[in-house]
């Protein structure tokens, strides 16, 4: 069982952090050179339920949420290779995926609902858990640039439990396909195509 639980949270975790580090590089991307931030805070952390979600069913384990948010975060911080973005784009991005991964297992486990309405309102309880601990921990460690606090603290967090609402209610009833994947050669697969992309990226 707890080798299950390790190769899930690699192969959830894996999943999850291409995503963060692609799709999420890319909405980061345009935030900032848009200035509308929250393109990303809109859309990764339901993503991240998604996987968080499906690792845990897979293995029947809570604690496989917190394997799969660790494993997703040092794919992310591959984002450091690739141009255009301060590093602060990848660091703290990669803070709020293990700190989403905690909100998650705690959500998830704890509060179990039923109902559109009533998820809806549980991940953005959950959403606003991380959030204030992500500034919290940005605080302490000096790195905290974020600048509309009601924003990043109350509309992200709205339309995370909308968006993670709705899908949740309609993933319980999914038949989950099963990944014949080796988790591991997977998991070293995606840093180093990550490394590759930035590299190309740098080069052209």
């Amino acid at each position: 069982m707890h080798k299950k639980i390790l190769l899930k949270g690699l192969l959830y975790g894996g999943l999850w952090g291409i995503a963060e580090a692609t799709l999420g590089y890319i909405l980061h991307l345009i935030g900032f050179f848009t200035g509308f931030r929250s393109f990303s805070g809109f859309i990764m952390y339901p993503v991240g339920i998604f996987f968080m979600y499906y690792s845990f069913v897979e293995t029947g384990s809570y604690y496989t949420i917190l394997l799969t948010s660790f494993f997703s975060a040092t794919i992310k911080l591959s984002n450091l290779f690739f141009p255009f973005l301060p590093y602060y784009h990848t660091i703290n991005p990669s803070i709020a995926i293990i700190l989403e991964g905690l909100s998650s297992y705690v959500f998830i486990r704890f509060f179990e609902t039923k109902g559109f309405l009533k998820n809806i309102l549980r991940f953005s309880i959950a959403s606003l858990f991380w959030r204030t601990l992500f500034i919290l921990t940005l605080t302490i460690i000096g790195e905290n640039r974020i600048k509309n606090y009601l924003n990043f603290l109350f509309l992200e967090s709205f339309v995370n439990g909308i968006i993670a609402g709705f899908m949740f209610d309609r993933m319980k009833n999914l038949k989950i396909a099963e990944f014949r994947l080796n988790p591991i050669l997977f998991y070293s697969t995606g840093i180093l195509t990550q490394i590759l992309f930035a590299f190309l990226i740098w080069k052209f």
